[in-house]
């Protein structure tokens, strides 16, 4: 089987100020690479969203205290705990561009055990704050349990993902489950004709060349490039919102591309 492997990391970042525009983009950034650097894998693709990880784990750090709260601003790059609040305008700024061509959601969900009790405080912080749901549930009614949760991701994705969770996920010490869900449907600002598709060479990780259909369009994007990799952000309709895409200059050059690079990307 072959495999092929993209770098594909969607960064924004709309701020009040360009000082909290600098820090929080630096934190977000350098929480993306080095999620990425952890879970990568050398045989098959990885897609994931560090903003929606991000934005979850934010929830679960505004409910941690001393030793534990150190540990998560080491994992998300905080180093200043008061920009935090400011991530809550930008949340709102990127949700609200809702039209049939850009939609953009991002869900957070607290499932807890019927009997297990959760400090008011952080309660409505993660309500009105992180716009989180709180649900509570019987863990021990494993199949149920299971069924509720799933039934709430598929909702919040539109019908895309119906089952998440699995029995085998949940045991008799499960007393919490924090779930995340994100939808995007996103239309070009400039849309590819399908006329000018046409089969190319692809070259993978492991050295192999597979034929495939490449879309193809002559335009004027954002485009930078130096000596070891070439980078490309092509906007979606609102201009909101944009797709980047980074590729290593060395044709079979992304392994060692992907111990040295380090960027930030600064949309405002």
């Amino acid at each position: 089987m072959k495999f092929y492997k993209i770098l594909i990391i969607l960064l924004l970042a709309t701020f009040s100020t360009y000082a909290q525009t600098d820090r929080l983009t630096k934190s977000f950034n350098e929480y993306a690479f080095d999620l990425y650097s952890q879970i990568k894998t050398d045989n098959e693709n990885l897609f994931i969203s560090p903003l929606s990880t991000y934005y979850a784990l934010l929830t679960a750090y505004e409910g941690a205290r001393n030793d534990t709260k150190i540990e998560f601003q080491k994992v998300l790059n905080i180093d200043e705990p008061e920009y935090v609040s400011y991530f809550h305008d930008f949340f709102m700024n990127l949700m609200i561009w809702r039209d049939s061509s850009n939609y953009l959601s991002i869900s957070n969900s607290l499932w807890l055990q019927k009997d297990f009790e959760i400090n008011k405080i952080y309660e409505d912080k993660i309500k009105y704050e992180y716009y989180s749901d709180i649900k509570t549930i019987d863990f021990s009614t494993k199949d149920i349990a299971v069924k509720e949760m799933n039934y709430w991701v598929e909702k919040k994705t539109n019908g895309l993902i119906p089952k998440m969770l699995n029995t085998s996920d949940i045991n008799d010490s499960t007393k919490t489950v924090m779930i995340n869900t994100i939808y995007f449907i996103g239309t070009w600002e400039s849309r590819f004709n399908k006329e000018f598709t046409k089969p190319d060479n692809f070259y993978s990780i492991n050295h192999d060349k597979s034929e495939i259909d490449f879309m193809n369009k002559t335009e004027y994007l954002n485009y930078y490039e130096n000596d070891d990799f070439q980078f490309v952000k092509k906007n979606y309709e609102g201009y909101d919102k944009s797709l980047c895409i980074i590729l290593p200059r060395k044709k079979y050059g992304l392994v060692d591309f992907e111990k040295n690079f380090t960027i930030s990307i600064l949309d405002t």
